[in-house]
């Protein structure tokens, strides 16, 4: 992350948690470059993220607004406005989540988080 660059990940809850919220600030100005909620209605979270190469971001934490009442350990990335650009998630029939994440030296990404789902 550039040095100009500040980021506030934090859950809004309104009664029932609406998503996750991520705010990009100017460290020296202190204003809001853009935000964005990512996520559906059922408790999505994010727990973790890096900048990537293009200057957008890559995002971890936990999954649930897929309609089976479980959690999946969820990626995804960003463009350098906040926007999403893809999503995958990860995990079985038990509730997985991811809470950390790291950039690979081919590239990629290697998460780290808990499943239920295997080798319980």
């Amino acid at each position: 992350m550039t040095a100009s660059k500040k980021l506030f990940l934090s859950s809004i809850v309104l009664f029932v948690l609406l998503g996750s919220l991520i705010v990009l600030v100017n460290a020296e100005a202190s204003w809001v470059m853009w935000n964005q909620t990512y996520g559906g209605p059922d408790g999505d979270q994010v727990y973790s993220l890096v900048e990537t190469s293009d200057g957008g971001f890559a995002i971890v934490g936990n999954k649930r607004s897929l309609g089976s009442g479980y959690a999946y350990a969820w990626l995804f990335k960003t463009d350098e406005s906040g926007n999403m650009e893809w999503t995958q998630t990860y995990g079985g029939t038990e509730g997985d989540s991811s809470y950390a994440l790291v950039k690979t030296s081919d590239g990629g990404y290697a998460l780290a988080g808990r499943t239920y789902s295997y080798g319980r």
